[in-house]
């Protein structure tokens, strides 16, 4: 009976709602298809506007470049008529073309099948910042549009392809593909007049580079506009030899690769002022290639639409048919229903009564089936007595009274008693999982030690014990020393087997109710009960001399000893009068001021280091309020004069940020790391550009400032913002700027992004270096200079004046400028110049001045100069 009503009833029933499914879910993913298709044509042609948009704005760009720069302009035919000319007429077309630009960038931002429109908007400002100072050459501002051109016309090209990739039907598909072949065209055409005037406007090397590009990009056009046959359908041909074919294209294309076919010396080639005659059928030659992408992209959303419209049409009628079938389905099943419920209910019913222990007597009617069934209930209703039996045993715990009652005869005994032996085994299983993870939840799998959890567990209940003066308890902070460095060199195997037997120093130390625990990477924290402060810092002092003992490894065969150090923070809580989480951070708070000191140091919380932190805080109240208001709150910069070595040569001024606050001095590497410590770092140096720059552009800039930011400001995406904003401010050059960076910022992926991004643009770069950056990791530093640190320089050590000598000879011999910093002496002085130093400042060269002090200075500079001219 079961097999024919699973025949009739069952499989019909799945078979319709899978075959609707099917059936509905393939007519949707059309459906989907052809709108996404149509999402990606409309993309691809706001795209190509955006790309056109940008290729006229590169002409205007290069022509004020060129009219601007006397010897470039002379050598590429413009008189000075002409000259004046341009410069009067083409910043107005210029104005025009990125008004253009921007309305195709607005237009094209909002389109979900683009995510192009930021990197273009940057790449756009940057490039234009670069124009707008005048101080790039025309082949740095051709390379940096071409770039931004090219950016588009990738994306034109993933949108054609994305579209294609859709699964479009044999209809839409070449259609699609007639778009990717007229894009690939107009991006060659609007690219051939800008390539054709640095060509012509340029010499040298720039000259030859530029001829090569637009001979590769005139091939590459002329090549695509002779192969109508690509295209598909009469019409698309059609369309593509009228735009090509036209006689003002043909002219303009004709005249462009003659130009591109003569040798760069030739005497028939077109002159800058020539080739710029040739903007009007230049752009006439666009707006047809336009028209004939806009006209494909019409095409081709036709088609797509009616695939769409289509694929509609058949989803509604699947829906339906699916209804329909599923109706008939669900019919069909109501009546076989109806045929088998009575025997079944008997059936139910004599089920109940056997789970009850109820006797059954025979079922005389229904299916044969069912009467087989209902005589297997009666001999099974004898047995589920017994199991019932086994799992109250089970339920109530008792496993061994499950166990030892007997099996219920026949093969269902066996697979009762089977799952209740399974059942015990698999409870023990749990309970033994419970306990291990119990463990792992509250313990460092590396060390075996507690972790921060469970520490502050031990914490609270330590606290919790201890009342009366007399009890205390003591935390101890310990931070390695050095452990990074261990990492870096040595590779994180060994670093894990440092922490291993750090954590075991540890241990050995401690009384039996004391605890250890790891609270990660490489700190650890003690909590020891019962302890003074006397006892506590003597614990913490023998803690310091265990973590530093030398580590025996066995590394790759051989034996290697590496050392870590450790800094101790030790807080007590008398009485258990401090909480858990006060008591942890004020030992945080210890070990910090130990490292500050030194390191290796054990260093207690006490009253002075409370006021310190108050302090503290109260600094970096009054420094944001100082710089929301830098005048009213004597926040200003004094100048540092860096001078050539053994003159007075002035080479640069050195910006040190100097704050008066409530009569006492802050300033220098002081405020900077006050600011660090409140997360006003970028603050301070964003207010540190704007103010140097527009300083320097009010001494007419001729001496560039040296700004130095932190390496958290270095590492932020908003430098190149701040460096930009603060040269347009100052309307100054990008060489008037130099930007310095602690040496731990020159390893981090973001800041050298950030520093060689604004060497491109000609700002200067450099690294402050004390030393501790390894040799072999100059070369890749993406900066122009090293600032050697004043520790450095004036060391009587003989082993640090010769790392003095080496670390600049290995700069010099990379062709980095060398900055020595902390000249206090002629010794001082001697060393830096022996080491190969461009550059010297410190007192000895002068101390930093006010802004008074320092246009004083530059005046007598300027007239020292005139003088000498």
């Amino acid at each position: 009976m079961w097999q024919h009503l699973t025949a009739l009833v069952v499989v019909p029933l799945l078979a319709a709602a899978a075959l609707s499914a099917v059936v509905v879910r393939t007519r949707h993913d059309e459906v989907e298809r052809a709108a996404a298709a149509q999402q990606l044509l409309a993309a691809s042609l706001q795209l190509d506007a955006l790309r056109r948009a940008v290729d006229q704005e590169v002409l205007p760009t290069l022509v004020l470049a060129v009219a601007g720069d006397d010897e470039v302009a002379g050598a590429a035919g413009f008189t000075p008529a002409v000259r004046v000319q341009l410069l009067r007429d083409v910043p107005a077309s210029l104005d025009v073309a990125r008004t253009a630009t921007d309305g195709a960038l607005a237009a094209v931002a909002p389109l979900p099948a683009t995510s192009v429109t930021g990197s273009v908007s940057s790449r756009l400002r940057a490039v234009r910042a670069a124009a707008d100072q005048g101080s790039n050459t025309v082949t740095t501002l051709l390379t940096l549009y071409l770039q931004v051109s090219d950016v588009l016309r990738l994306a034109q090209r993933d949108a054609a392809v994305a579209a294609t990739a859709t699964g479009l039907t044999a209809a839409s598909a070449p259609a699609v593909n007639d778009v990717s072949l007229v894009v690939a065209l107009t991006g060659h055409a609007s690219r051939e007049l800008p390539l054709a005037f640095a060509a012509a406007v340029l010499t040298g090397e720039e000259r030859d580079r530029a001829t090569d590009a637009l001979r590769a990009t005139t091939g590459s056009y002329t090549e695509l506009a002779g192969q109508p046959a690509a295209l598909s359908g009469s019409a698309a041909r059609a369309a593509w030899t009228a735009a090509v074919g036209a006689p003002l294209p043909v002219r303009t294309s004709a005249a462009l690769a003659a130009f591109a076919a003569l040798p760069v010396d030739s005497p028939d080639r077109l002159s800058g002022p020539q080739l710029l005659g040739m903007r009007e059928a230049s752009g006439i030659r666009d707006a047809v290639l336009t028209g004939l992408l806009r006209t494909q992209v019409q095409r081709a959303l036709g088609v797509t639409a009616a695939d769409r419209a289509e694929s509609e049409r058949a989803l509604e009628g699947a829906v339906w048919l699916c209804v329909v079938v599923l109706v008939l389905s669900v019919v069909s099943t109501v009546v076989v229903a109806r045929l088998t419920s009575r025997p079944l209910r008997r059936l139910s019913q004599a089920a109940r009564r056997a789970l009850e222990g109820e006797p059954l007597a025979p079922l005389r009617r229904g299916p044969r089936e069912v009467r087989e069934v209902g005589d297997a209930l009666s001999r099974t209703a004898e047995g589920l007595h017994r199991v019932r039996q086994q799992a109250e045993a089970v339920a109530r715990g008792d496993l061994d009274a499950a166990l030892a009652q007997p099996a219920v005869p026949g093969r269902l005994g066996e697979v009762v008693q089977g799952s209740v032996e399974a059942m015990v085994r698999a409870v023990e299983a749990r309970d033994a999982l419970r306990a291990e993870l119990s463990h792992r939840a509250a313990h460092d799998p590396l060390t075996g030690l507690p972790n921060r959890a469970a520490a502050l567990a031990a914490l609270h209940a330590a606290l919790a014990r201890t009342t009366g003066a007399e009890g205390s308890v003591a935390v101890l902070f310990v931070d390695l020393d050095g452990f990074k460095l261990v990492n870096d060199r040595c590779g994180h195997a060994t670093g894990d087997a440092v922490l291993c037997a750090v954590a075991a120093r540890l241990r050995e130390l401690l009384r039996g109710g004391d605890v250890v625990a790891r609270l990660g990477g490489d700190e650890f924290v003690v909590v020891a009960q019962g302890l003074g402060t006397a006892e506590a810092l003597a614990l913490g002092e023998r803690l310091v001399v265990a973590v530093s003992a030398p580590v025996e490894l066995v590394v790759d065969g051989g034996l290697s000893t590496p050392r870590v150090g450790a800094s101790v923070g030790v807080a007590l809580s008398p009485g258990g009068r401090v909480g858990a989480e006060r008591l942890l951070r004020e030992a945080d708070v210890a070990v910090y001021r130990a490292k500050a000191l030194g390191r290796g140091r054990v260093v207690l919380h006490d009253a002075a280091l409370l006021r310190e932190e108050a302090e503290r805080d109260a600094v970096a109240h009054d420094l944001r309020a100082a710089l929301d208001d830098p005048a009213r709150s004597r926040l200003e910069l004094r100048w540092e004069p860096a001078v050539r070595p053994g003159t007075s040569d002035l080479l640069s001024w050195v910006v040190v940020p100097h704050w008066t606050r409530a009569g006492a001095q802050v300033c220098g590497e002081a405020l900077v790391e006050a600011a660090e410590a409140a997360g006003l770092g970028r603050e301070l140096g964003r207010w540190q550009l704007l103010a140097a720059t527009a300083q320097v552009a009010a001494w007419g800039g001729r001496t560039p400032a040296s700004v130095r930011v932190t390496a958290r400001h270095a590492a932020d995406e908003r430098l190149l913002d701040d460096v930009a904003d603060a040269l347009v401010a100052a309307a100054l050059p990008a060489g008037a700027l130099a930007v310095v960076v602690p040496e731990t910022a020159a390893a981090d992926p973001g800041a050298a992004w950030h520093l060689r991004s604004l060497g491109v643009l000609g700002v200067h770069t450099a690294v402050a270096g004390s030393g501790a950056t390894p040799l072999q990791d100059l070369p890749g530093l993406p900066v122009r200079g090293v600032v050697l640190s004043a520790d450095l320089v004036a060391a009587d050590d003989p082993a640090r004046q010769q790392l003095l000598a080496l670390f600049a000879g290995v700069a010099r011999q990379l062709g980095l400028w060398v900055v020595a910093t902390g000249v206090e002496t002629e010794e001082h002085l001697r060393r830096a110049v022996a080491a190969g130093a461009d550059v010297v400042r410190g007192p000895l060269t002068g101390a930093p001045m006010t802004t008074d002090e320092a246009a004083a200075r530059c005046s007598s500079a300027d007239d020292a100069a005139y003088a000498a001219g």
